[in-house]
């Protein structure tokens, strides 16, 4: 999600993980939105619901209950 929000604001990334590298990308056009589009995220799992918590800027619910401690 990180890579992800830096490529959007415009700065140029380099980046190494598990599963792909980058090296020196960025994107062009630049996004309208600054510093960069909101992030949606769903889902009912506890996954989900975790990442949703530290990563996005909106949640769309299911209608189901949530699990409240």
């Amino acid at each position: 999600m990180q890579v992800v929000r830096d490529l959007w604001s415009g700065e140029r990334v380099d980046f190494e993980g598990e599963y792909f590298k980058i090296q020196d990308l960025s994107l062009r056009p630049f996004s309208v939105a600054q510093p960069y589009p909101h992030i949606y995220l769903g889902g009912a799992s506890d996954p989900a619901q975790i990442l949703a918590a530290q990563q996005a800027d909106v949640y769309f619910l299911n209608l189901t209950r949530l699990k409240v401690a």
